[in-house]
Order: C-alpha cells, then structure tokens, then sequence
C-alpha cells in the first residue's frame, strides 16, 4: 500500500502474505455517541480504552470507568530534546492506582526517544523499576515516535534512524521488559 505520513512524504509497506487478516465486518460496528464498538457475531464486544498522560491532569477514574473497559497509563518518557533525558510522568502512581480502584484493566507505556540499543535498554530498566510492586492486568508498550515542536526538531528525526535501527531499537526495549 502507498501512504503519506505525518511529514507529507509518501511510503510504500509491503503488506506481508503471511500475516492473517482480519475478518472485520464493518456493518457490526455501534456507537454510543461516544465510542464505536465492535460486536461480534455471537454477541461478544472488542474492548474500549484510552491511554493518558500527565498531560490530562487529574482524571475522574470512576466516570472513565463507566465509558472505557481499561486504561494505557504513560509511566515515563525520554525527552526529545538533544540529551535525551529520562522523564517520570507526574500522575503515573495516581493513575494507575486510581484507574485499578475504578476496576478498570491497566496497562502502562513509556514515550520512547532511544537513537540506540542502550538508550532502548535504559527506557526498559527505567520502566521496570517504575512498576515495581504494581500488579498490572495489561501488558507493558512502547510508545516509539517521531515528536518536535517549535523548538526542536526532535531527536528521531535529527538521528535520522534507517528501518532497521529503529527496529533493533523496539526489539531491545522489548526483549528487557520479557
């Protein structure tokens, strides 16, 4: 397939023949005016979530808890600026907890900046040790992209990864949470 991405300039992906594809009827999606929902055949739902930050502040747990099945929660993230620094997300520990009170499922993710296999790995030993001691129903992710703004440029787009680097990258961060 052919695409534009976020900086205007078209890519091709290879769509591999191996990788099942979904079989997705499209008429079985519902919304609430919120949400659309996808239901099964038999009746069963594909669950709804949301990933928050401390961006979003303070977040009423228990009225989220009535819209979304679980919660994707930033525990940290590496500046994009040019050192790169490793940041804690301010609200992960009451997000978490709160979210986990209002019963919803958890799950947590680091914004990931690494230009190298052992900035990847840092991101991961700093993930674990943030998460010590909370029993998460979700898995751990990595939030792996281009960021700027108008002061920066970033650091992925400056390091000017290949393909493959950034993969090794994922794969490093990956391998350290297992």
């Amino acid at each position: 397939i052919v695409v534009t991405d976020k900086l205007g300039q078209v890519q091709k992906i290879k769509i591999r023949s191996d990788i099942q594809r979904h079989e997705w009827d499209f008429d079985n999606l519902e919304t609430d005016g919120n949400f659309k929902n996808y239901v099964e055949a038999d009746g069963s739902r594909k669950r709804t979530g949301i990933d928050v930050s401390e961006h979003q502040g303070e977040i009423n747990w228990k009225k989220v808890s009535q819209t979304v099945d679980f919660a994707i929660i930033r525990v940290g993230a590496r500046g994009y600026g040019q050192s790169g620094k490793l940041l804690v997300d301010d609200y992960y520990r009451e997000n978490i907890e709160a979210a986990q009170d209002a019963g919803l499922m958890v799950g947590v993710y680091f914004f990931s900046q690494a230009i190298d296999p052992v900035e990847a790995y840092a991101e991961a030993a700093y993930t674990l040790e943030l998460i010590e001691g909370y029993d998460l129903d979700l898995p751990v992710f990595m939030d792996y992209e281009f960021a700027s703004d108008k002061n920066n440029p970033g650091r992925l787009n400056t390091a000017q990864l290949s393909k493959i680097k950034m993969t090794e990258n994922a794969e490093m961060f990956l391998e350290t949470i297992e």
